[in-house]
């Protein structure tokens, strides 16, 4: 085999795969299906005082009032209001 027939063999499902991405990847619209826009009301957001869902002190781990700062090791805390937010399941 020469190297040009190598080459065409390796550039071949090269080409091949570029030239397909668009059938494979591409979009249509189904027949049927409604394709009217959805308006949703206005909503403002405001952050006045908000510190987020960023705990400062913790009484859980210590049994004391501490500030997170002060513990020894490293704490992942989800406050009441960011579970309440989300809605884990």
């Amino acid at each position: 085999m020469t190297p040009l027939s190598l080459l065409r063999i390796g550039i071949t499902p090269v080409f091949a795969m570029l030239v397909s991405l668009p059938l494979v990847y591409g979009q249509t619209a189904i027949e049927g299906m409604d394709t009217e826009f959805v308006q949703l009301d206005p909503f403002t957001i405001t952050t006045d005082s908000d510190a987020g869902y960023r705990p400062t002190h913790t009484s859980v781990l210590t049994r004391t009032n501490r500030a997170l700062i002060d513990l020894p090791q490293s704490v992942d805390i989800l406050p009441a209001e960011f579970l309440e937010d989300t809605g884990p399941a």
